[in-house]
């Protein structure tokens, strides 16, 4: 019945505190002084209900709320916010019903990787994209936690949570020096490299590390030297591509320059996330190293990391 009044009196009642409160957390130094990150949507809300993780505030639609305030532990304050209110404090161009202030897990209370036959572990990972992927591919396959060096991405950026769809909950993500955590882990070390050996030749050993580089740079050489099991991600080549448009004035028509021969495959800039019209040949590859075979002049140089971590993940659970 207290809950029931206190959802009552709280109704549209969010101050212009809060709302900057809640607006601060978009930027790490905030969410680091506060030891809290905001979680958005009604799918990852209601797991984090449903979980041990700590929940501070939530902020929903009225809907949401008349349907869900008895998930909610009593101790959390309910919010109930307008579609106008809830679009100021989302990050996301449509937002969706309801987000929530929580706090960041104890990072002592985390599992003994010895225990464990696989972990990851992520070597200046960069975008918040691809680490939420890994997170949310990482859960798929089993795997519970992830080491990150210091100046990987933060797991609770706003954008790395909402691209795990929820699995943040049931990862933990650890930052710490790789070198120290590879040196005394007594594991096989992989990693993805044009040296390696071809991943259907090999047969993988646990305990393991799975080590994934660097965007642009691969994974770096003060890391490569804990790698003692490189591997290769090859490349299947078909050739002689050609595409044509059979639209009437395209393709091969008289007059036209755009028929058999033009390459009009993903480039050299693909590795940046399949872009054509970037030719870098950097962006969010599995970098210049990447253990991904180089595609040449009519495919892609390196696969994208998030992309790169799935296949090695997957090769671990075959």
């Amino acid at each position: 019945m207290g809950f029931f009044y206190k959802s009552l009196y709280l109704w549209n009642m969010i101050s212009a505190s809060r709302i900057k409160y809640i607006q601060s957390l978009r930027l790490k130094k905030y969410r680091d002084r506060h030891g809290v990150f905001v979680a958005e949507g009604a799918k990852i809300v209601q797991e984090l209900a449903d979980s041990p993780m700590q929940i501070d505030m939530v902020c929903g639609l009225a809907g949401w709320m008349e349907q869900n305030r008895g998930r909610l532990p009593e101790e959390v304050t309910c919010i109930t916010i307008t579609e106008k209110e809830l679009s100021r404090l989302s990050t996301l161009k449509t937002p969706n019903q309801v987000l929530a202030v929580v706090k960041k897990p104890d990072a002592g209370d985390l599992p003994d990787q010895e225990q464990e036959d696989l972990v990851l572990a992520l070597d200046t990972l960069q975008d918040p994209g691809n680490l939420g992927t890994i997170i949310r591919t990482a859960d798929w396959f089993g795997i519970r936690t992830i080491y990150c060096s210091p100046d990987t991405a933060d797991v609770y950026n706003p954008k790395v949570i909402q691209s795990t769809m929820g699995s943040f909950i049931r990862i933990r993500l650890i930052y710490t020096d790789l070198k120290e955590l590879l040196r005394q882990s007594g594991r096989n070390v992989y990693g993805a490299f044009l040296q390696g050996e071809p991943l259907h030749t090999q047969q993988p050993e646990v305990p393991a590390a799975l080590v994934i580089g660097n965007e642009s740079e691969g994974i770096s050489a003060e890391i490569e030297a804990f790698v003692n099991r490189k591997v290769l991600i090859p490349r299947h080549r078909t050739e002689d591509i050609s595409v044509t448009d059979t639209r009437p004035g395209k393709g091969d028509s008289p007059g036209n320059d755009s028929g058999p021969g033009k390459d009009f495959g993903p480039g050299k800039g693909a590795g940046n996330g399949g872009r054509p019209d970037q030719g870098s040949g950097k962006g969010s590859g599995t970098g210049k190293d990447s253990g991904t075979d180089k595609g040449g002049e009519n495919g892609p140089e390196s696969l994208n990391a998030a992309i790169a971590a799935g296949i090695l993940m997957s090769w671990f659970r075959r």
